[in-house]
């Protein structure tokens, strides 16, 4: 998710400096915009209905640059092996300028296309796979807005699409320790 999220920050702030000659590339003429950090917080349980579970995973993200980013809306669908894991739309990004923002990212998970991938998971834990490959189909529009303590441009529409194929690290020490507990607990159940 970092990579991406760098490479869509920078191609906006790229594209600001090549096609406006307006307020927004005054706040970046002195700027070498640097990537932000994003880091994941947690996870916020929305709702469970007969159909899906809703969430929200939260992310911190520390803005190094002197310009704040707004107005801008992301789209994804995340998939392996052609089962689509995860969705969520309309997610709103922003970032305050010189500092951290909290950004919660809505998804959602049916149980249709959670039951679809518990095989091709299952296989890639029992054989130790180290990763988990999948397809990130994700959609960037709206009107960015560039920000600083004293001024405001706003930039041209646009609506961004592109798929990534991402290899997502397994957590092999948790799922081990999951395994060796379930084995105990059903030893235990013999006795």
């Amino acid at each position: 998710m970092t990579k991406r999220f760098d490479l869509i920050f920078l191609s906006i702030v790229s594209l600001l400096v090549f096609i406006t000659g307006c307020s927004p590339v005054s706040l970046i003429q002195a700027l070498h915009p640097e990537n932000p950090d994003i880091k994941y917080i947690d996870y916020t349980l929305k709702s469970i209905s007969a159909k899906q579970v809703n969430f929200v995973l939260n992310f911190s993200v520390k803005n190094p640059n002197q310009i704040g980013l707004k107005n801008i809306t992301i789209n994804y669908e995340l998939f392996t092996e052609g089962r689509k894991i995860l969705s969520g739309r309309e997610t709103d990004l922003a970032l305050i300028p010189s500092g951290e923002s909290m950004i919660q990212v809505p998804a959602e998970i049916t149980y249709a296309d959670a039951l679809k991938i518990i095989g091709p998971l299952a296989e890639r834990l029992w054989s130790q796979s180290k990763t988990l490959p999948v397809d990130a189909h994700v959609s960037i529009n709206g009107k960015p807005t560039l920000y600083d303590g004293f001024s405001t441009g706003e930039l041209f529409s646009f609506n961004y699409s592109t798929t990534r194929h991402i290899e997502v690290p397994l957590p092999q020490d948790k799922i081990d320790s999951a395994l060796e507990k379930m084995r105990n607990k059903i030893k235990n159940l013999g006795q």
